[in-house]
């Protein structure tokens, strides 16, 4: 019954628009030059005026969300660096920790990130539960990938798996290599 309602409502919005715009040429039809000018520049005039307030707007909202979002997102190569060199120095991260900086991250992730990020970060995740046949290096190129592009940064002259050699041991690159081959 909402969905209909809508419908409706949208419809009587686009016939009433639709009138009054209808009018409005009547009306601009029959008047004399100069007052068609003075309409059409107090017409510009009020465009560009909320056209900039809109964008100024926007620039705002995105400057904020991006300052939210770095910090957000350094929380999340934190966590990747610090369990990589826990890894590699043969210490455990307690699972109270574990699980309390990844429900920190989830939360972060949730306010701020892209669906590229969300996506990517749920294949992660798939990945790193399967055990030893996972693509491991794979998918968390692709969340390095997904975060970096909310960054801003473009990455098209780095090869698939770059970004995963920076923080693997250089005797791990070739298994790297290997996942980044298989489709």
């Amino acid at each position: 019954m909402k969905k209909f309602t809508s419908i409706v409502l949208a419809i009587i919005l686009i016939l009433l628009i639709g009138w009054v715009l209808y009018e409005f040429i009547l009306f601009f039809q029959e008047t004399e030059k100069d007052i068609k000018a003075a309409l059409i520049g107090v017409f510009g005039v009020t465009v560009a005026a909320l056209c900039s307030h809109y964008f100024a707007q926007k620039r705002e909202m995105a400057s904020r969300q991006f300052s939210q979002k770095a910090k957000a997102y350094e929380g999340i190569f934190d966590l990747i660096f610090e369990i990589m060199k826990e890894v590699k120095a043969e210490n455990k991260m307690t699972q109270e920790e574990m699980l309390r900086r990844m429900i920190a991250i989830k939360r972060d992730m949730m306010i701020w990130a892209g669906n590229d990020v969300l996506k990517a970060w749920a294949n992660f995740e798939s990945e790193a539960s399967k055990g030893d046949n996972a693509n491991v290096f794979k998918s968390m190129e692709k969340v390095f990938r997904a975060l970096r592009k909310e960054l801003g940064h473009r990455d098209v002259t780095l090869a698939e798996g770059d970004l995963v050699k920076w923080i693997v041991q250089q005797s791990d690159h070739h298994m790297v290599d290997e996942q980044m081959r298989k489709r």
